[in-house]
Order: structure tokens, then C-alpha cells, then sequence
């Protein structure tokens, strides 16, 4: 670009439109959850593609570009997860060995065999774990799908024990109140 006046201010406004455009795109996926207060320290998580209730004290991170999203406690040792699919042909036995093909590679386990179930919103779905060398089951998942093929994958991740039963009640109230979009 030396020697060529020309390009060089083109170039540096492209890159200065390229910044905004990339500011613009993660402030979007910042804002895209709208938070509704509901009783008794529960919350109502919304996006564009599903809904679930979780106690106020966890905290909603932004989607990363594969569809994926963490939910932190600000008080118990563990988290919870997000991830929407496009999974209209898929089957159970084809979303469980890719779930466990990109869940193992994150961290090493055993995981269980998958159970059918029906949520408590009326989406069929499977349900499994992924034990720790200790037989601990830290990992547990549950994918639903709603009747046009969109899958909603709701984890979560025991990173301390002694606090299992506050993390599971958040886990079990997302599942139970989870709704695809």
C-alpha cells in the first residue's frame, strides 16, 4: 500500500467500517435476552428462540456464533447451558452420539445411555449424563424438540458438589419451564 495514496485512506475506512459492523453484531447478541421478573426470585430468560425460568442470583451470558450460551450462579459452584439446533431429520440416536462427540472433547467422561422423556411443556426429548472418574454424574443434559425440528440442548455442569441440590433446582426448573420458539 506504500507508494499508492490512493488505497491507503480506502483501506483505513474500510477497516474503521469493519470495526462498527463487528461492534454492532456483539452488542446485538448482548441484547438479544430480555429478562421478566417473575415471583419469588425466578426470572424468565427470553430470546428469539426459546424461553426457560431460572432463580435471579444466575447470571446470562452472550451466544456465541454457534448458538451456544453459559448461565453462571453468582453463589453455587456450577453452570448452566444453552444450545439451539436446526435438527428437523435428526434423530435421537444422531443428536446423542453428536451431543457426546463435542461434549467429550470439551472434557473426558462416561456417559449414560439416553432416556426418552416428554418434558413438562409437551416437547419430546432425551435425557442423559456424563459421569466423572469418580462415577459423579457432574454433567447432565436434556435435548428437546419441538414439532417443526428445533432442538434446544439444556446442560449442566456441577463444578462443586456440595452445592448440587441449588444447582439441580435451577437445572430442573429450566427444563421444566423451557419452550422453543
Amino acid at each position: 500500500m506504500a507508494g499508492r495514496p490512493d488505497v491507503e485512506p480506502f483501506m483505513r475506512k474500510l477497516l474503521i467500517i469493519a470495526g462498527i459492523v463487528a461492534v454492532a453484531i456483539a452488542a446485538a447478541r448482548m441484547n438479544d435476552v430480555k429478562i421478566v421478573e417473575l415471583k419469588d426470585g425466578i426470572v424468565r430468560i427470553e430470546t428469539k428462540g426459546y424461553s426457560f425460568e431460572i432463580p435471579k442470583e444466575w447470571t446470562v451470558g452472550k451466544e456465541t456464533p454457534w448458538g451456544a450460551r453459559d448461565i453462571k450462579s453468582t453463589t453455587a459452584g456450577g453452570k448452566l447451558g444453552t444450545m439451539t439446533a436446526n435438527a428437523q431429520s435428526e434423530t435421537w440416536d444422531s443428536l446423542y452420539r453428536t451431543s457426546l462427540y463435542f461434549i467429550t472433547r470439551e472434557e473426558k467422561g462416561e456417559p449414560t445411555p439416553y432416556r426418552q422423556i416428554t418434558s413438562k411443556m409437551g416437547y419430546e426429548g432425551i435425557a442423559f449424563e456424563v459421569l466423572d472418574e469418580k462415577q459423579y454424574a457432574k454433567r447432565r443434559f436434556v435435548l428437546i424438540k419441538n414439532k417443526e425440528g428445533r432442538a434446544l440442548a439444556l446442560s449442566v455442569d456441577i463444578k462443586n458438589p456440595k452445592d448440587e441440590k441449588k444447582i439441580l433446582q435451577a437445572f430442573d426448573r429450566m427444563v421444566d419451564t423451557a419452550t422453543i420458539r
